[in-house]
């Protein structure tokens, strides 16, 4: 896997590459990684979905955005945290 320098490499990993990466990060994911993460265009509802799940990160307004905006979002997140979008 490529060595994660900024944020920019994330956009650009392949689905096996996300994975490993949020295997080994999703927890101390900061919030410019989970967008990167969530503007890739590899990343899947269980990707999404770990990402949703994470207390600090959806907490974080852009995250939520992003969430939202999110094709492979699952529907029940999606509908979950429109509701805390000041829009």
């Amino acid at each position: 896997m490529a060595d994660v320098r900024n944020c920019k490499h994330i956009r650009t990993f392949s689905r096996d590459d996300l994975t490993d990466f949020l295997t080994r990060n999703a927890a101390s994911l900061v919030e410019d990684e989970a967008v990167a993460v969530l503007e890739n265009p590899n990343v899947t509802p269980a990707m999404c979905q770990a990402i949703a799940r994470t207390p600090h990160l959806a907490a974080i307004n852009s995250v939520r955005l992003h969430l939202v905006q999110n094709r492979a979002t699952p529907l029940t997140h999606s509908v979950k945290l429109v509701h805390y979008l000041h829009w």
